[in-house]
């Protein structure tokens, strides 16, 4: 019994250190910093559709001599997304002898899994790398996270790596975004607005989310706010609504999980001619939300999303060494906290918190594959409708579930 009340305190103390945030425990020391300056134009048909992008960058030769040759990295986004379009094209790239040619890709694993370029011959002094990625198709095979490279409200929106074909950084990687945009047009990314700097692992730099456009802003006034708005494709009146609530769970998410209010919180959404399903994925301090044209922005399922993707930019450090292996409590605690926190703090009614307990209950219990052990998930994830929500309703009753055992202790617990 002793045992037993012990395992049960350690659960508390385990439950207590992920709602309040514990994602530095999995952060790993920067040992090597490359530094890379890239710049970066938006391509456009004739009737102002962007169509892709136009990189550049040069590698100094202090970076080329250290190296026993070229080789450069393409992130593939499997296993969720299937590159079509979305490769890269016009690749050219020169040193002090000439033109570098390179080998047909082949596929390698880092952290992620990747295309790696590899030069014929070693470089010699600086080396200018430039090539054109056209944007991805709207209607992919598969469609997982919004990572990819997509034309949105005459704009442009995606991840750092949906386009970036870069040398092995190392450990930490530094890119300075050098944005070339029409008259009007701005950007905005997780790492700041315009030309900004993004520094932390290869990794997270690639899951920088950014928008290029004429985009509608929320407030009217950024300047100086922890929490911002960006949409392409939407404009400022359909947004204000949205970003009045959206703000108002910014502030409880981030009191409860440890945020801080001196790091900006940017929530991004893209619309375009896309799947029928709003979607989002979180970076840290952001995340972007997929809206497809004929939804509105008031739809009353649309705030639980919201909910989700910000306790996942709060919580970015629950991963597991396995990968594939974590969305019971990755996804599930997001899922869990997304309906808990706002409902505690008035930002749900009543009765909106009852449809969205039931809609998570019928998520799990009505999915055909909700008896399928854990670690049979990653295998299926991706495979049919409703697999890759297996994990998040089956995480969130398990936390709920959690939370009510805890609860009943509260007032029983004693110091060991």
């Amino acid at each position: 019994m002793y045992k037993l009340f012990l395992l049960k305190q350690a659960i508390a103390l385990l439950c207590i250190m992920i709602v309040t945030g514990f994602d530095n425990l999995f952060a790993q020391p920067l040992t090597e910093l490359s530094q890379f300056e890239i710049y970066l134009k938006p391509r456009y048909d004739a009737k102002g559709i962007a169509t892709g992008i136009e990189v550049s960058y040069t590698l100094p030769s202090t970076y080329t001599q250290s190296k026993p040759k070229l080789d450069l990295l393409y992130y593939k986004m499997e296993p969720f997304l299937q590159r079509s379009t979305d490769q890269v094209t016009s690749l050219k790239v020169y040193d002090a002898l000439g033109q570098i040619s390179f080998n047909k890709p082949t596929v390698t694993k880092h952290d992620l899994v990747m295309q790696q370029w590899s030069a014929f011959r070693q470089a010699s002094g600086a080396v200018k790398v430039s090539y054109y990625v056209p944007v991805a198709i709207p209607f992919p095979a598969k469609r997982g996270p919004h990572v990819d490279l997509q034309a949105a409200g005459g704009g442009l929106s995606g991840t750092l790596g949906s386009f970036l074909l870069l040398p092995d950084p190392g450990d930490s990687v530094q890119v300075q975004l050098h944005w070339q945009l029409p008259t009007g047009h701005t950007a905005i990314s997780t790492a700041g607005m315009g030309n900004c700097t993004v520094k932390d692992s290869f990794q997270t730099v690639l899951f920088c989310q950014f928008l290029a456009g004429k985009k509608s802003v929320y407030p009217a006034n950024t300047e100086n706010t922890d929490f911002s708005m960006y949409a392409l494709g939407r404009t400022s009146n359909e947004i204000q609504a949205l970003g009045d609530w959206s703000q108002k769970t910014y502030e409880q998410l981030r009191k409860r999980l440890n945020g801080s209010v001196d790091e900006p919180f940017r929530f991004l959404i893209r619309t375009y001619e896309g799947r029928p399903l709003q979607s989002g994925v979180a970076a840290h301090g952001s995340f972007l939300i997929y809206l497809p044209p004929t939804q509105s922005i008031t739809d009353p399922e649309l705030p639980s999303l919201v909910a989700h993707e910000m306790v996942h930019a709060f919580l970015l450090g629950l991963s597991s060494p396995k990968k594939g292996i974590d969305d019971w409590y990755n996804e599930g605690i997001a899922d869990y906290l997304a309906i808990k926190i706002p409902f505690e703090a008035g930002l749900y009614t009543a009765k909106q918190y009852r449809e969205l307990v039931n809609e998570e209950s019928a998520l799990y219990y009505t999915n055909a594959y909700h008896e399928i052990p854990e670690k049979d998930i990653p295998a299926i994830k991706w495979s049919g409708s409703n697999a890759w929500s297996l994990g998040y309703s089956r995480g969130a009753h398990y936390f709920a579930n959690l939370d009510a055992k805890l609860r009943k202790l509260k007032g029983k617990l004693v110091k060991l």
